[in-house]
């Protein structure tokens, strides 16, 4: 009998409706935001940063991960 491990499900994400749980928070609280600085064009901003979000999850599901990594590493400790 063969036994493998399946690498990539130990490094998935857990989403709902196709964006991580990340993503759902950052769409809700910019929604939030955007209905009281621009009432009117709140609902056309709400989609266009949810297009956006799933652009960005679609090409890498670590981008937030990647982000976040990027404003953590200082450019003096930095070598490539």
């Amino acid at each position: 009998m063969l036994n493998s491990f399946c690498y990539r499900e130990l490094t998935k994400k857990p989403k709902a409706k196709g964006l991580s749980i990340t993503s759902w928070i950052i769409w809700a609280f910019a929604s939030f935001i955007f209905w009281f600085l621009l009432q009117l064009y709140a609902i056309p901003i709400a989609i266009i940063i949810l297009a956006l979000l799933y652009t960005l999850e679609f090409f890498d599901e670590d981008i937030y991960d990647v982000i976040q990594m990027r404003f953590k590493i200082k450019s003096r400790k930095y070598f490539a």
